[in-house]
Order: structure tokens, then C-alpha cells, then sequence
């Protein structure tokens, strides 16, 4: 797979050759046949809030966004969540490896904290965040000439930072701790950003949202929505083999924790702690041509 010009999406041909150069390109070797999918009780944790979106750093910093638009912060001493600033207008949500935060307000303005003083305004305005690997990342961000794009910058939560700007067009997005870039186009499309480009995980479920965990799973939630049942069904990659496995219940919003443990909201409101990972059925790939895969359309 050859590298294209930045600014434009790699969509890759759907099969086993794709599967092969995606995890070829993520550990820096050839596709192997093993797979542990990690057990658990098929039961999740509600956890004692209500919100709209859910965002948890790699350093094990659990946020979310309530149901009014407020941001709360998990506090392990003292077991309950605490509010943070006064602001009641957020949508999305991550956290930071030391402790800080990113936040998107209804109408896209970017507010950024330390975790300790207030949410500053950084003047950008965006769709989502994420944050990995130092650096914060933003999808549907108002580019300098006031077109839609990607802006990343190393994370500063003094609101000081220096952005770079991309072409690509994606609609969600989250970052591994190494900061690896995971994102959803307008289609429902998953791409890794790797090795300085775009792959698409041809065998990856349309999807609406995406979470990265600490240790390489990748959780995606699916188009198909039923909001009396929770959302989308949640589906699960595999670190080691990209195999994708449907998981029992169903979110709006997905994130991840350091220790793979995937964590949401659903569209009833719920904040929900996963315990683990429970398969619930195989999403397989169909063979592979294993051609020069062609760029992807601009998304929707």
C-alpha cells in the first residue's frame, strides 16, 4: 500500500490482505493467527450519573459529560464524582494523561483545563477530541481558511497551543497512548492513521463512534441505532489478530481505559463501566483481492 498525498483518505480493499497490512503497519510485523478475546461477566457496571458523552485518559482519568452539558471527574479517594467548573453547555469529552481535559461546547467552541483551574476557551472550534501520546487531536475542526478539517497540537492546557492542520475530513476520533489516531469518516468508515497515513479497516462494522484502549483494543459502535435498547451494539478488535466480535449492550458514546476496559454512554443517559469483554458473535472478513486499494471518497 503505497503512501497518498496528505489530505486524502486511504479506503482499503475489504478482506484478509487488508487485515494483514493494517496489522503489519500497527506492530510492525506480519498478521498472526492468535487470538485471546478477554472474558467477563456479560453484565455492565451502571456507574451513578447520567450524561452525554464519556472520555478517559490513559493515565486512568475517567470523565464525563452530564446530562445538563456539565463536566464531572471520577474521584477514586473519595468514590463519587466531582463537578468541574461551572460551564453547562459541553457535548464531548477526553481526558488527559496528567490529569487535564478537553471539551467541546454545543456550538463547537474547544475548552481545555489542567484539572485543578478553570475551563479555558481556545478560540477553535471543532466536532470531537481526542487525546493520546501528548498530543490532542480534533475532528471537523474550523481550519484557518474556514474550511473543515483536522487540527493537532501537542495537548497544553494553558489553551496555548500550536496547531497543525490537516485536509482529511473525519467525524470521530480518539487516540492510543502511544498517539496513534483512530477515526471515523462520515460514512462509518474506520481508519488508522499509520505510518504517516491512511488505512481503512475493511473489516471493521459501520461505525458511529470509536474508543482506543491502553493496550491496543479498539471498540467501535455501530450504525444501527435503537435508542429504546441503548444505542448501537458495541463491537471489539482484537489486538492481535484485527478480528472484529460483537459485545453484549449497546452505547451512543464509547470510550476506553488504560487497561482495554471499554466504558459509554448509552442513549438513555446511562454512564456505564464495562468489566470487561464478552464476544457475542464474529464479524468475518470476505478473501481479499490484496490489490492497490483506492482512495476513499470525501466523506458525507
Amino acid at each position: 500500500m503505497k503512501p497518498r498525498r496528505t489530505g486524502r483518505l486511504q479506503r482499503a480493499t475489504a478482506g484478509l490482505a487488508v487485515t494483514a497490512t493494517l496489522l503489519a503497519a500497527l506492530h510492525g510485523g506480519p498478521a498472526t493467527a492468535r487470538q485471546q478475546a478477554p472474558t467477563l461477566p456479560p453484565d455492565w457496571q451502571q456507574l451513578p450519573s447520567t450524561g452525554l458523552d464519556a472520555g478517559v485518559s490513559h493515565g486512568g482519568h475517567l470523565w464525563h459529560v452530564g446530562g445538563d452539558g456539565s463536566a464531572w471527574r471520577w474521584e477514586d479517594a473519595a468514590r463519587r464524582w466531582t463537578r468541574h467548573g461551572s460551564r453547562s453547555d459541553f457535548v464531548r469529552i477526553d481526558g488527559a494523561a496528567g490529569g487535564g481535559a478537553a471539551a467541546i461546547g454545543s456550538n463547537g467552541s474547544l475548552y481545555v483545563t489542567d484539572g485543578v483551574g478553570a475551563w479555558r476557551n481556545t478560540g477553535i472550534r471543532a466536532e470531537d477530541v481526542g487525546i493520546g501520546g501528548g498530543r490532542i487531536w480534533l475532528a471537523e475542526a474550523v481550519l484557518p481558511d474556514g474550511s473543515r478539517g483536522l487540527l493537532t497540537a501537542p495537548f497544553d492546557p494553558s489553551a496555548s497551543m500550536a496547531w497543525t492542520a490537516l485536509r482529511d475530513r473525519v467525524k470521530r476520533i480518539d487516540v492510543d497512548a502511544s498517539g496513534r489516531v483512530w477515526a471515523v469518516d462520515g460514512t462509518g468508515a474506520l481508519f488508522v492513521h499509520a505510518d504517516g497515513r491512511w488505512i481503512a479497516d475493511a473489516g471493521a462494522p459501520a461505525a458511529s463512534d470509536v474508543g482506543v484502549g491502553g493496550k491496543g483494543s479498539v471498540y467501535v459502535v455501530g450504525t444501527e441505532q435503537d435508542e429504546t435498547l441503548g444505542g448501537g451494539r458495541l463491537w471489539w478488535r482484537a489486538p492481535d489478530t484485527g478480528a472484529w466480535s460483537a459485545l453484549k449492550g449497546r452505547l451512543a458514546a464509547v470510550t476506553a481505559s488504560a487497561d482495554d476496559r471499554p466504558y459509554g454512554v448509552n442513549s438513555l443517559g446511562w454512564v456505564l463501566a464495562g468489566l470487561g469483554v464478552s464476544p457475542d458473535v464474529r464479524l468475518a472478513a470476505a478473501p481479499g483481492s490484496g490489490t492497490e486499494p483506492a482512495e476513499a471518497e470525501e466523506p458525507a
